[in-house]
């Protein structure tokens, strides 16, 4: 693979401190980077060289053997942007467009396309992203994720040689970043080269072809996944991962429907086969409105998987039937007085105990403390001795 990004002697200081000290990269053609750090300050001043937000002491920047930026040059700033995009941390759509013109905008503006042929390049995309019900309507209206996803979106209608991710899962806990995984995985097959600045070790060791850590203003390390996370031998990068895997979280939260479709689909295909899970509902069919069309899709996945249901519901309706006539030996369930108040509506797994809220935004909270987890399956024992088998 040839060399289509290269750094050189990237330096820069704010009043006496040093942010970078000769920094050197070479990013071969469709490889995927990612860059860890224990600080934010180099992280800001990369992104900046990279897209030319501010000026440097000493650089040189080659994109495909040209050099775009030289010390304090700027003119070809335009052009870089022409092989170079970035999906922000926070997104950064226009408030005031509609989905749509936001993707369309820098078609039009770098592209020099005509309004015609960038609407039809915005909806494949936006399509890509699952978002064509969205085309008209306006960010305020979004959750977070779809923002994410507009912005995503407007980057790869771009069509660059290289995409910069910003941080692309700061708000998402680390174990709902399959969506994201799977879409640079998709990417990486239609040859795109990625940067990828991330806090998230998991997702850092599965997509990447290349780690990079700089630790204060140099650059520590450049290696590969497996070098990097098991065999390192750099004591700051031991000090650094140790910290980080103390800091695993015991409580997730994911709100709004899609989140919650994602959660539920993400967790499926990660439980191995023969699970028991059990369930505590009050709700009726709420879980079932909340997943809409992709009930069928949860319901192959357990019986490929022979999962088990092992339920406590108030009510069983025509949907219950229906899933218990398809999971036939796989489901079970019991039904509780409607006067009977649960703690709430939960599901466990091992040593996992999931708390589902259903209101104008339905809600899943993961809770990983092993002594509440112990406590609600004795609860869920406890109710399952009382009531009668359906």
């Amino acid at each position: 693979m040839s060399e289509i990004l290269k750094i050189t002697w990237l330096s820069k200081k704010i009043d006496w401190k040093i942010i970078l000290e000769k920094i050197n990269l070479s990013i071969k053609q469709w490889e995927i980077i990612s860059f860890i750090w224990p600080s934010w300050w180099w992280k800001t001043s990369i992104i900046r060289a990279i897209w030319w937000l501010e000026s440097f002491d000493e650089w040189e920047i080659k994109i495909c053997d040209k050099i775009i930026f030289a010390n304090s040059e700027h003119e070809k700033a335009k052009e870089a942007r022409n092989y170079i995009w970035i999906v922000f941390q926070e997104y950064n759509i226009w408030s005031h467009m509609t989905v749509l013109e936001n993707v369309m905008k820098p078609l039009i503006l770098t592209k020099n396309m005509s309004e015609e042929k960038a609407k039809e390049v915005a909806i494949l995309w936006l399509k890509k992203v699952k978002l064509e019900n969205k085309i008209n309507a306006y960010p305020k209206s979004l959750s977070w994720w779809q923002k994410q996803r507009v912005a995503i979106a407007r980057a790869l209608a771009i069509n660059p040689k290289i995409l910069l991710f910003d941080e692309i899962t700061s708000a998402l806990d680390p174990e709902l970043t399959h969506w994201i995984l799977n879409l640079i995985k998709i990417l990486a097959k239609d040859w795109v080269t990625m940067l990828i600045i991330t806090h998230h070790m998991e997702f850092a060791r599965q997509v990447s072809d290349k780690i990079i850590f700089v630790d204060e203003w140099r650059l520590i390390e450049e290696t590969n996944p497996y070098e990097f996370f098991e065999n390192s031998q750099n004591w700051r990068i031991k000090q650094f991962l140790a910290s980080m895997n103390s800091k695993i979280k015991d409580i997730n939260i994911y709100e709004w429907i899609e989140e919650f479709q994602s959660f539920w689909l993400w967790k499926l295909n990660m439980l191995p086969i023969w699970t028991t899970w059990y369930v505590l509902w009050a709700v009726w069919n709420k879980w079932f409105e909340i997943m809409w069309e992709y009930y069928e899709k949860h319901e192959q996945i357990m019986i490929q998987k022979k999962m088990k249901w092992k339920m406590i519901w108030y009510d069983f309706t025509i949907k219950e039937q229906r899933a218990k006539n398809n999971m036939k030996d796989l489901f079970e369930m019991k039904i509780i007085s409607k006067e009977t108040k649960p703690l709430a509506n939960f599901n466990i797994w091992w040593d996992i105990l999931v708390i589902q809220i259903f209101d104008h935004i339905p809600k899943i909270i993961e809770i990983k403390n092993k002594s509440l987890v112990e406590s609600y399956m004795n609860y869920f024992e406890l109710m399952w001795e009382i009531w009668k088998v359906v």
